[in-house]
């Protein structure tokens, strides 16, 4: 069964981890886990500056995580390094964390820090709703003694890795008795004058061949959509459609198999409608 017993929330003191602080301390209630409270400050700070760094941290933990197990801890260096870092060394099992995508701009890019976790973390990594702050999904609970997870996203792309996505994603819903649903996007195969067939519909039924054989072998029961589009924005229909509260994707290291995945995490990531849990 899912239970995470030791989560790490990087704090930074921006709007988006405030806006995200609610959230992770529910989380930690719910699952019984200790959470870290991790600030990373710049290579050689002053005295000052650490003992600054300490109060912030003290005085951001207090209204937020009041009555649960919490550590808090500086480090010294580059942030996603230092996380990385501490994740590993500590055995973390979540990183929960912002993409810090704010701004006309930005919005369309993943934070330097979010990215870096998200290529290289050895454990899951459960980032908000990327945009402007959020103001439903992902945001901090109405009612928070509810994490609002009723319906539960998995995305394969039937490699290896989707697997171990489905495993997690399953057993998440499993704890919070949310609905499953199972989605693969194909791109469409458009007519050409070498090949003048519409393969579309072959591919789609190959897929859902797939995905069964891929439910039999992780004993999951769960709906299945196959949907026709560019990834990023096939997936994020098909999670609305689905009224999806979280989205799981697989991810992994750069320099392995994982980087033809990579290459649609991160757009899935920035479109997605919902947080997304990359494992």
């Amino acid at each position: 069964m899912f239970s995470p017993q030791r989560m790490l929330f990087p704090v930074d003191f921006s709007a988006p981890c405030v806006a995200m602080a609610p959230l992770v301390a529910e989380f930690a209630k719910h699952f019984h886990a200790g959470v870290t409270l991790l600030h990373v400050l710049p290579p050689n700070p002053l005295d000052a500056h650490r003992t600054e760094a300490q109060e912030d941290l003290n005085a951001f933990a207090w209204p937020h995580f009041a009555g649960i197990s919490t550590c808090q801890a500086l480090a010294e260096g580059e942030a996603a390094e230092e996380i990385l870092k501490y994740a590993r060394e500590q055995q973390v099992d979540l990183i929960m964390m912002p993409t810090h995508g704010y701004g006309p701009f930005r919005r369309f890019l993943l934070g330097s820090v979010a990215q870096r976790v998200l290529r290289e973390a050895s454990c899951p990594v459960w980032t908000d709703v990327h945009g402007e702050l959020p103001t439903g999904k992902g945001s901090a609970p109405t009612n928070a003694s509810d994490l609002h997870v009723r319906s539960v996203v998995c995305a394969v792309d039937l490699s290896d890795g989707s697997r171990h996505a489905l495993r997690w994603a399953a057993d998440f819903a499993r704890n919070m008795s949310a609905k499953l649903t199972i989605v693969h996007a194909v791109a469409r195969a458009m007519p050409t004058p070498e090949l003048p067939i519409d393969w579309t519909p072959q591919i789609e039924a190959a897929a859902f061949e797939q995905i069964e054989k891929l439910q039999a072998s992780e004993g999951t029961h769960a709906e299945t959509r196959v949907v026709t589009g560019e990834v990023a924005h096939a997936v994020h229909d098909a999670v609305e459609d689905a009224d999806g509260d979280l989205l799981v994707i697989a991810r992994g290291p750069e320099n392995s198999t994982w980087t033809r995945i990579m290459d649609h995490s991160y757009p899935i990531v920035r479109n997605a409608p919902c947080p997304v849990v990359s494992v």
